[in-house]
């Protein structure tokens, strides 16, 4: 078990004690007395040139990639969904699927994991996450002069 999930737990417990504290129950908070456990801290940055190798690697996940590395999305960009919308007159005209497929099926969480894999190969990225691309994504608007503590300040009205 990890030291940031004795953490998360030893927070949660702390805030079960901390009402019955409130409620009379308890005299004193157990948890008081613990301190938190070091945490490792995953600092993983895409470079321009690690981006472009990811590029070459597979045909269907190039556009998720690129999706990832210039919006900072989360790994769930694999689950968007095709909405369109036609209204002409009375008929509305509607499209749902996957926006991204492999070999015309669904893309499976085994698929993913194996493609991935081959990615962190070629890069020499060992232990990065496809989650790291929204670090890199924030540490560059950053490089750029954006505020990146307020980004809906940037949004188009």
């Amino acid at each position: 078990m990890s030291n940031a999930t004795i953490n998360i737990e030893v927070s949660v417990l702390s805030g079960f004690f901390r009402v019955e504290l409130e409620t009379r129950k308890l005299e004193f908070k157990p948890c008081s007395m613990l301190s938190r456990l070091p945490e490792t801290q995953r600092d993983v940055y895409i470079t321009w040139e690690q981006f472009q190798q990811m590029l070459g690697v597979s045909d269907w996940l190039t556009p998720i990639i690129i999706i990832l590395y210039y919006t900072g999305m989360r790994p769930e960009v694999y689950d968007l969904l095709w909405k369109m919308r036609h209204a002409g007159g009375d008929n509305i005209v509607r499209f749902s699927g996957p926006v991204f497929s492999h070999k015309g099926r669904e893309i499976t969480r085994g698929t993913k994991r194996k493609c991935w894999a081959r990615i962190i190969k070629l890069t020499g990225l060992e232990g990065a996450q496809m989650r790291d691309f929204r670090g890199t994504f924030k540490t560059n608007l950053a490089w750029s002069g954006v505020d990146t503590y307020h980004p809906q300040r940037h949004r188009r009205a």
